[in-house]
């Protein structure tokens, strides 16, 4: 996930007339867009400057490489390492891709099968023009799986928004879930809750994933100039790696909203979580604006299938800044695929 959140979702109709025929109202969509590219590019800068030292240490934490293994194209676009019918499974968040899952993950397929795919949307998977509900990803997720031949059981490890399609996913298919392990996940107590917690990240994401007339519009510029959509992000988010941020743009306004709007801003998952039949670890960090901590506790405290792992100055990229402590997470959770589950530390 960009961390650039929403918890509503901006009008499909421009925030202006538009007139083909009329230079006047040209001229004032052109200085409208320029005022909003203005906001952009002073808030980036800010943005920058406060970070800088953020993202000195993150460079210094991250250790990134792209991952190995095979490309499939079918339901979805995924990267496989391994075979067999078990195995794991791992979703990146919204506004994201597999590269997210880099090569320190690849050692999971020592489990079985090593399942990453691109969401519905997102990345080099299909773009259909409308269809991003929870049933439709967890569908799309399904086929890809069915295609591939893994009949399960898996763990389905998740990261950010990709944590509520896997508990979606385990809901709705407890024959083929065996585990889910949350990194980070979004789970509020309601839409007002998350609405207040997302726009209190910062003036570019209420800007970029709010209702803000210029959402769209900004989506929009993203998608027709993305070398130039990365060279911000970069400025943004310095210490993250450039295929990372690469991919983040390669999503559509409907794929983003409609998801956003869907699967995130509903705040369903956590009675869907509730009445899972499976083992659910949650982990989460200290210093991550976007998770909930109260929240997670309570849900950890009533429920016995969940548990809840803490990581003292973790924020929302845990899954990048500590891919060892994400991986021996994962682990764990994969011995429950039985004896021949055995992953070999890399």
């Amino acid at each position: 996930m960009l961390t650039t959140l929403a918890t509503r979702v901006t009008p499909t109709t421009a925030p202006w007339p538009i007139s083909r025929s009329t230079g006047r109202n040209n001229a004032v969509i052109a200085a409208r867009h320029l005022v909003g590219v203005g906001a952009v590019v002073t808030t980036v800068a800010a943005a920058a400057a406060a970070q800088g030292a953020r993202a000195a240490a993150m460079r210094r934490r991250i250790s990134w490489s792209p991952g190995a293994g095979t490309t499939y194209d079918g339901a979805l676009h995924a990267r496989t390492v391994g075979d067999g019918p078990t195995g794991v499974v791992l979703l990146h968040g919204l506004g994201g891709s597999n590269a997210y899952w880099g090569g320190a993950y690849d050692t999971l397929a020592s489990a079985g099968r090593l399942v990453v795919p691109d969401l519905l949307g997102f990345g080099d998977s299909p773009h259909p023009p409308s269809g991003y509900t929870t049933d439709d990803h967890v569908a799309a997720l399904v086929a890809l799986l069915d295609e591939l031949g893994v009949t399960g059981p898996v763990v389905v490890g998740a990261h950010s928004l990709g944590c509520l399609l896997a508990i979606a996913l385990a809901d709705r298919r407890p024959d083929l879930v065996a585990a889910v392990v949350a990194f980070c996940p979004p789970l509020y107590p309601d839409e007002a809750t998350a609405r207040d917690r997302i726009s209190s990240l910062g003036l570019l994401e209420r800007q970029l994933a709010t209702d803000s007339p210029w959402a769209e519009t900004d989506c929009a510029w993203v998608c027709r100039h993305p070398r130039g959509a990365a060279l911000i992000a970069a400025a943004v988010r310095p210490g993250i790696p450039s295929p990372i941020r690469r991919d983040g743009m390669r999503h559509s306004w409907a794929s983003y909203s409609q998801t956003f709007r869907h699967v995130l801003a509903s705040a369903e998952s956590g009675k869907v979580l509730a009445r899972l039949q499976v083992p659910v670890e949650l982990v989460a960090g200290t210093a991550d604006g976007v998770t909930d901590l109260g929240y997670l506790r309570l849900l950890a405290g009533q429920l016995a299938h969940v548990t809840l792992t803490v990581r003292e100055g973790a924020d929302h990229d845990l899954p990048l800044t500590d891919p060892s402590g994400a991986v021996a997470t994962l682990t764990r959770a994969a011995r429950l695929l039985g004896p021949a589950a055995v992953v070999v530390p890399g």
